[in-house]
């Protein structure tokens, strides 16, 4: 669950379901059941590398595909949904030496976005997304792909503020 994989150089696939079901070049778009039958994801991805195949394939999970599926019924197209910000995860000391990841520390916010609007700024930590625990950068953008541009989502920012912020279009392709 939640793996990230990346098909070429610069595009990422958030949130896939990793599984060793037999998948082959070119048969993405099947469904992946669990034992019972249940829809769980739509084959997305097979794992390649210079030998070949790595017996090893991606779906993009239900929820996912039932958000996308249900915008292009209703509006002919999918939206990918956008906070308006750019932001790293930033790490707390443990009492053992270590770090733990705390949160998506916010590096800037794209003037006109929900993010601009909603006051989050620069420094900002973002902590959780409808009250749900946000830890990573990767988390949130996990989180994001649940929604729709145009949606409403309460950030929680560290120290317990709560903003609402509307999701916007992606502007990157």
């Amino acid at each position: 669950f939640g793996r990230e994989v990346r098909t070429d150089g610069t595009t990422f696939l958030y949130v896939m379901l990793q599984t060793d079901a037999p998948i082959t070049l070119g048969s993405s778009g099947g469904a992946l059941v669990d034992g019972s039958g249940r829809l769980i994801g739509i084959t997305t991805a097979v794992g390649v590398s210079d030998g070949g195949i790595e017996g090893i394939g991606f779906a993009t999970p239900v929820e996912i595909v039932e958000r996308v599926a249900n915008e292009i019924i209703t509006a002919g197209e999918a939206s990918r949904p956008y906070i308006g910000i750019r932001g790293i995860t930033t790490f707390a000391d443990t009492t053992d030496g270590g770090s733990t990841p705390i949160g998506v520390l916010i590096d800037s916010v794209e003037p006109g976005t929900g993010a601009a609007a909603a006051g989050i700024s620069e420094g900002d930590v973002i902590a959780a997304v409808d009250g749900r625990s946000v830890k990573t950068m990767d988390e949130l953008i996990a989180l994001l792909r649940e929604y729709g541009s145009g949606n409403t989502i309460n950030v929680t920012l560290d120290g317990g503020s709560v903003v609402a912020v509307t999701l916007g279009q992606n502007p990157n392709p």
